[in-house]
């Protein structure tokens, strides 16, 4: 009788499942929808936050030219090196202290690095998330992604606005970080590679729903995929540098390719109506050959759009996004 009244317990359960489980929705969008006709939009991102001398290069350049970036941060460039045990391994709580990129540094160090990222913050940058450890959260549970983001923010409680936009390390996430996403507000992902069916001037809505639930909603910004030589990568320098390592070039040949990779790419997306997208990195790759190549672009870039430029945030499109 007991092993009865399990069986239907069960079934009910299993029954019910489908019911409380949630639902993911993605709607295809265009820029060109949410952009204003005849203006390049130009969006500069940075992923870590360690180097002291790089916040100070961005910072100065922004100022002198009136630029703002997105930067997404690493929690635990602000956890100094003595305070490292802090950060705990979220897919495994007994491994302590241990981190893919280099914790804070020296007292100091992390003073002067907070003091940096906070007023970039009030310069009107935006300060995002690119989590803690830099681990890879393809196959993560959502009670590993939960404490992921739980540290996060509290390393990162000095921000005066709270962040809530991310760029995973490693590009890699999954479904289950979906309803931690909702937890913790996040509105945009800028993480995704576009898949071979979709265009490069193409984003993401997406919904989460549960029963009994007000539906959630982000957006997915892929990277865009470009011909870079004789091949297909991601627009982002560590993916330019892996082939630009072997190229032998001198700099001088070197800054040249890849400012003219910038130029036609920003052109391309003025013509295709979609933001010109510039991921770098903290780390100076090939001598700082992408920064310099950039700031050489931009200048070009200024010169011949004139007005018609804009250098926005990943909240400014997250707001051109949910007005549109």
């Amino acid at each position: 009788m007991k092993r009865n009244i399990v069986s239907i317990l069960l079934a009910v359960l299993f029954a019910a499942a489908p019911l409380f489980a949630a639902e993911y929705k993605k709607e295809k969008l265009k820029y060109q929808d949410i952009l204003d006709e005849n203006i390049l939009y130009v969006l500069v991102t940075f992923d870590g936050s360690y180097s002291l001398e790089a916040w100070n290069k961005f910072l100065e350049y922004s100022e002198k030219e009136n630029i703002k970036f997105t930067f997404y941060v690493s929690g635990v460039s602000f956890l100094g090196d003595d305070e490292k045990n802090n950060y705990v391994c979220p897919y495994n709580k007994k491994i302590k202290g241990v981190s893919e990129i280099k914790f804070g540094g020296s007292d100091e160090d992390v003073k002067t690095r907070i003091e940096l990222a906070r007023k970039a913050q009030k310069d009107g940058h935006s300060m995002e998330i690119h989590l803690n450890g830099h681990f890879s959260g393809a196959n993560w549970k959502k009670s590993h992604w939960d404490y992921e983001f739980e540290q996060f923010f509290a390393f990162t409680g000095f921000l005066d606005t709270k962040p809530r936009h991310i760029r995973f390390p490693l590009l890699a996430y999954n479904e289950n970080v979906y309803d931690i996403l909702k937890k913790y507000e996040i509105k945009t992902v800028l993480s995704t590679q576009k898949k071979k069916e979709d265009e490069n001037n193409e984003y993401y809505k997406v919904s989460v729903s549960k029963q009994g639930e007000k539906k959630y909603v982000f957006y997915e910004f892929p990277i865009p995929v470009v011909k870079y030589g004789d091949s297909k990568t991601i627009m982002m320098d560590y993916n330019l540098w892996l082939r630009d390592n072997k190229s032998g070039l001198t700099e001088k040949k070197l800054l040249e390719k890849i400012e003219k990779f910038y130029l036609s790419e920003a052109d391309l997306c003025f013509e295709k109506k979609m933001p010109f997208f510039v991921s770098l990195h903290f780390t100076p790759y090939l001598q700082d050959a992408y920064w310099k190549s950039l700031k050489n672009a931009i200048k070009t870039l200024k010169e011949r759009y004139g007005e018609n430029i804009k250098f926005i945030t990943i909240e400014e499109l997250y707001l051109k996004a949910i007005t549109n």
